[in-house]
């Protein structure tokens, strides 16, 4: 089943954010904190829209979400650090909800975490609960909005999804004193990831095995997103057409050094004289490579096809992934 829409609730997110500090962040003094200048602090109550959400293929989208949060700024030596918080009516945080936390990396307020939500389906009106991987940049505008990205990557059924939305953030008021907000300036500093390195324009290289033929070589880009803890990312890669636009999506999560994405493939009966229906799965995984380098420049895995029944059987078929360029 093909997702049609998704909506997660904004309250819900996961704390967690893009692994990296800014260079130009750094204060002498690792231990104490001092005041940020102005394009890298963020303090205060803001009015959050994010959208219209749109799909990197097809043409899916979804209206605009709006919420408040409230957020609170520090720089130490760790680099500059916000927490964040949705808040109601009364510009308190909302009960439940998880503080966020975000690290400014390259002029950017960068944030990424795990969410739980829901989505549609094609052929049915019911709506299936999936987790996806969100991340999102906001950049400081001289008019003291802030404008960015939000990347919204499902890489598991039931829900698959891959698809943007811009995000204004417009201040609205201070923070009231006496509300309770996780004090940035006690952040534990991000941790890198190895999975970092996967990014770029990639040639995408296909091998069948089963009758040793290879595919034609089609061009992909490659993004990857990261928890600020380095334990997971989440690389989307999407192949391109001739015309150099997303023809197809993928998404990748990493974890204990292999890259992985699973799909299910519905139903399939079996070739005659064998009766009965398998269930079809293709599972892909790419090892981390040894030793890793920065950027990766080839990445190699495998891509299974498994039907599982009364008439089970694999195809492996290779994948390979060659950087050609930024």
């Amino acid at each position: 089943m093909t997702p049609v829409a998704v909506r997660v609730a904004a309250l819900v997110m996961i704390a967690g954010v893009v692994v990296g500090c800014s260079s130009d962040a750094t204060p002498s003094s690792e231990s104490s904190t001092s005041a940020a200048p102005p394009r890298r602090s963020l303090d205060g109550v803001y009015a959050l829209a994010v959208g219209p959400y749109q799909a990197y293929v097809g043409d899916k989208s979804q209206p605009v979400d709006t919420y408040t949060a409230a957020f609170r700024s520090a720089c130490t030596g760790k680099g500059c650090v916000a927490t964040q918080s949705a808040v109601g009516d009364d510009n308190k945080p909302l009960e439940g909800a998880p503080a966020r936390i975000l690290d400014f990396v390259d002029g950017s307020w960068r944030w990424a975490g795990e969410v739980d939500g829901t989505c549609g389906q094609d052929d049915s009106e019911e709506m299936l609960a999936g987790t996806f991987f969100k991340a999102m940049s906001l950049t400081p505008q001289p008019d003291g909005t802030l404008t960015g990205t939000l990347v919204t990557l499902g890489g598991m059924e039931p829900c698959q999804v891959a698809n943007y939305a811009p995000v204004t953030a417009t201040r609205l008021a201070d923070v009231e004193t006496g509300v309770a907000l996780p004090d940035p300036a006690a952040v534990p500093a991000p941790t890198a990831s190895l999975a970092q390195a996967l990014h770029g324009t990639y040639d995408y290289h296909y091998t069948d095995r089963k009758f040793a033929q290879d595919m034609p070589v089609t061009r992909a880009t490659v993004t990857t997103y990261c928890l600020r803890t380095g334990t997971k990312c989440a690389s989307l890669l999407l192949r391109l057409d001739d015309q150099g636009m997303p023809a197809n999506s993928q998404v990748l999560t990493y974890a204990d050094e292999h890259w992985r994405q699973t799909t299910e493939g519905g139903e399939e009966a079996c070739e005659p004289p064998l009766e009965g229906v398998d269930t079809r799965t293709v599972i892909t995984d790419f090892p981390l490579p040894k030793p890793p380098t920065d950027p990766i420049t080839t990445l190699i895995g495998v891509e299974t096809t498994a039907w599982v029944g009364p008439c089970p059987e694999e195809h492996p078929n290779d994948v390979v992934l060659t950087r050609i360029g930024d």
